[in-house]
């Protein structure tokens, strides 16, 4: 089915540069368009995110950089995050880890996404990653064991989430007052999933009015015991 939707819109997409001529000669008619555009764009990603859930238990497990990734996705939102700065503090010294490199990097597409869109008037993020031996994981997360853990920090100046919001950004479909109509979807849903899959977690912390701040917990293993289990809905330590 997810397959069938996929190409539908693909479809619908390739005809709209037929509408090219409409949205010159009549830019309020233009202006529609774009959304109902963006509409097609976010159903697409939407497709995309369903079928990454739906396999997000078998991730594809190699050596990864995870610093390579990080200035990877950083270069790309600085091209494309109009009106939002970017920093980064990412050591040379970080580990490599065990991880499927294609879904961790859209696990950080969907946590920075939700940032930039947190920042509709612009402001300033923050990317940072740092080594942790965590001695007592049982202060952020029950199920998990100490050990050495890669943290990949996400910090915005946005509008901020209340407890009643951060209690439920990582349901399907949920988007929240500031999330942009073609970003609903399964993107902060998938991201737990793919996280909690490499036997990590995410934390969140926010405030009304000054921000937010996602930390992605990445164990680093030589040989990867992975967590097979998926997002049931809210929970505490993805949505802590």
């Amino acid at each position: 089915m997810a397959g069938v939707m996929e190409q539908l819109l693909v479809w619908i997409k390739m005809q709209w540069a037929d509408l090219d001529s409409v949205r010159v000669a009549y830019p309020q008619t233009g202006r529609r368009l774009a959304l109902i555009e963006a509409l097609i764009e976010g159903g697409m990603k939407m497709v995309q995110q369903l079928r990454l859930y739906s396999s997000v238990d078998k991730p594809a497990i190699k050596r990864a950089s995870l610093r390579t990734l990080l200035h990877h996705r950083i270069e790309q939102y600085r091209k494309k995050a109009i009106g939002v700065r970017i920093k980064s503090t990412i050591p040379k010294s970080l580990p490599w880890v065990q991880a499927d490199r294609q879904k961790i990097g859209i696990a950080l597409d969907s946590i920075i996404e939700n940032a930039v869109d947190a920042m509709p008037g612009g402001g300033e993020l923050h990317v940072s990653a740092r080594m942790l031996h965590d001695e007592r994981p049982h202060e952020r997360c029950a199920v998990h064991s100490g050990g050495d853990y890669v943290v990949i920090s996400i910090a915005d100046n946005g509008c901020g989430m209340d407890v009643d919001t951060q209690g439920r950004i990582f349901e399907p479909f949920f988007g929240g007052e500031h999330r942009q109509p073609e970003h609903f979807g399964m993107g902060l849903c998938a991201a737990c999933g793919i996280v909690k899959a490499h036997g990590g977690y995410i934390q969140v912390r926010s405030t009304v009015g000054k921000g937010s701040i996602f930390k992605i917990y990445l164990p680093v293993r030589q040989k990867p015991s992975i967590l097979l289990a998926k997002d049931t809905g809210t929970e505490v330590q993805c949505a802590a």
